[in-house]
């Protein structure tokens, strides 16, 4: 049995959690909000996962909900509806009932907001009122109902009350209102803690007069909130083009309010360092800091910001070993903390598994050695996940308001730009080459390939200078030797992969898919 004062929210999305997160998260407490996020643990089974089905799992394996969680101190949000799961254990008796008894110190909280209200800020966050409450098996709301504001406002109405019943005369049960001046002294009280930040947090209501900085934003210093449009590759799918249309344009768009930030060559460009798994929690922070910096940079008092990195999710070389991007998690999260927002527009495109993994190999066989393409393979086969579980990280990382993923070659890097600028047509019509588009900029010829492996097996050192060399001399010589294709059989269970994942990410919540 647990004596230590544990905390938990039986509120329902909107109404107020994150608020409530950051302001015991200020007060000193270790916080599960939603999901567990990078830098919150070193427990690899808790990592990623999501507040509700780690309650679920203690209860059902343990008979304590809290087993999976016994490093947090407090639970702010622990339903999901999205990602395949819904889930609301606030609504759950006989788990609440199992989290009292196991921990007998526990302080339950409800975080209250007019039924209306709530209703409205679900209708405007996302598709959560419009259609994944409607179309959910939710406790109190079957699959079917919610499909008006009024059915909702009812479903909300009956959360407080079973709150309210189960919970009469309780000491340990505090319900308080989100609009209420006096709120934080009366959680203060009842937790018998200060709390040293109150405010409001994760306002991103459409039809409200204005969007409230974030409490990262505002303990940061960092600049009021702006609109933000991040694309984050993927590698080999077309940022080249893209980038040209926005370095090209990037002049004009300044005398119209807006900021590019691009990875250019030189020492004015974007240099976004992000953290890699082997940095500790203190190192992350500080790379996180810089990153900061680094937005803040180019940003300066710009009201919009358009930031393009294809290198945001991680390094490729990671591919040989059959990892696909380990590293986004942590890179994604230090990133969102850096610009203290959410994003208006996420934009990232893919292409298929054959051609992407191909492109990397080429690219990368040009400058280093690298396996044999049969030994390549043989890692791809035990890749660990692929685009449907990165644009998900992303999609949680990042919370956009719009997310679009564009198969590569469905448009051109002047359309991509047009999409990140919502639609507002290019100052200056950009000159991009369509090949170098196309290929992601890889142009080395197969010939140039094969001899420049063949000079790092004389001689691993090989130069930069004599690379070049290579290069250049076999440039006219555009036999097709095969290098880097995949055998056709590999080829066939990727692009079959490929096509299944695409019907995955067509049925991805908040995800607007543009196929080819």
């Amino acid at each position: 049995m647990d004596e230590r004062l544990r905390i938990i929210n039986l509120g329902l999305p909107k109404s107020g959690t994150t608020t409530l997160g950051v302001a015991l998260s200020q007060a000193g407490l270790k916080v599960a909000d939603w999901r567990i996020r990078a830098g919150q643990t070193e427990d690899r089974e808790i990592l990623f996962g999501f507040v509700g089905d780690h309650l679920y799992r203690g209860y059902y394996e343990t008979g304590d909900p809290l087993a999976l969680l016994s490093e947090f101190d407090a639970v702010t949000e622990m339903s999901i509806a999205s990602h395949g799961f819904s889930l609301w254990p606030q609504t759950d008796w006989g788990l609440i009932e199992a989290i009292r008894r196991h921990h007998p110190n526990t302080k339950f909280l409800l975080s209250h907001r007019e039924p209306e209200a709530l209703v409205k800020s679900m209708l405007g966050w996302s598709n959560l009122g419009t259609l994944r409450l409607p179309e959910q098996s939710v406790p109190g709301l079957p699959a079917g109902y919610g499909v008006t504001p009024a059915q909702l406002v009812r479903w909300v109405e009956g959360h407080y009350s079973f709150c309210r019943r189960v919970f009469r005369g309780d000491a340990d049960f505090l319900e308080y209102d989100l609009t209420d001046p006096e709120a934080s002294g009366k959680i203060s009280a009842f937790l018998g803690i200060e709390l040293p930040w109150w405010g409001r947090a994760n306002a991103k209501d459409r039809g409200e007069e204005k969007d409230m900085p974030s409490p990262a934003v505002q303990r940061s210093g960092a600049a009021p909130r702006r609109r933000v449009s991040l694309h984050v590759g993927a590698h080999y799918c077309g940022a080249t083009g893209l980038q040209a249309c926005l370095r090209t344009n990037r002049a004009a768009l300044a005398e119209k309010g807006c900021a590019v930030a691009l990875p250019d060559t030189g020492g004015e460009g974007l240099r976004l360092k992000l953290p890699e798994l082997r940095h500790p929690a203190e190192e992350v922070d500080q790379i996180t800091s810089r990153a900061r910096r680094e937005i803040n940079r180019f940003a300066g008092k710009a009201d919009r910001l358009i930031l393009s990195d294809v290198g945001i999710p991680g390094r490729t070389v990671h591919f040989y070993g059959g990892r696909f991007y380990p590293a986004t998690e942590v890179r994604t999260a230090a990133l969102a903390r850096a610009f203290g927002q959410d994003l208006d527009h996420l934009l990232y495109v893919i292409s298929p598994y054959d051609v992407f993994f191909s492109r990397f190999h080429r690219q990368r066989a040009g400058r280093r050695a690298v396996p044999e393409i049969a030994e390549f393979t043989a890692g791809l086969d035990g890749m660990d996940r692929g685009w449907p579980e990165l644009l998900e990280i992303l999609q949680t990382a990042f919370r956009p308001k719009r997310f679009t993923v564009i198969e590569a070659g469905a448009e051109t890097g002047s359309d991509l730009a047009v999409r990140l600028l919502g639609g507002q047509a290019l100052p200056v019509a950009a000159q991009v080459d369509p090949a170098g588009e196309a290929t992601g900029g890889v142009s080395i010829t197969d010939r140039a390939l094969v001899a420049i492996q063949q000079g790092f097996a004389a001689d691993p050192k090989l130069s930069r200078e004599e690379i070049d060399r290579l290069i250049a001399s076999h440039a006219e010589d555009h036999s097709d030797l095969g290098f880097a294709r995949l055998p056709e059989a590999a080829a066939h269970r990727w692009r079959d992969r490929y096509m299944a994942d695409l019907d995955r990410i067509a049925t991805m919540p908040d995800i607007a898919l543009v196929r080819c």
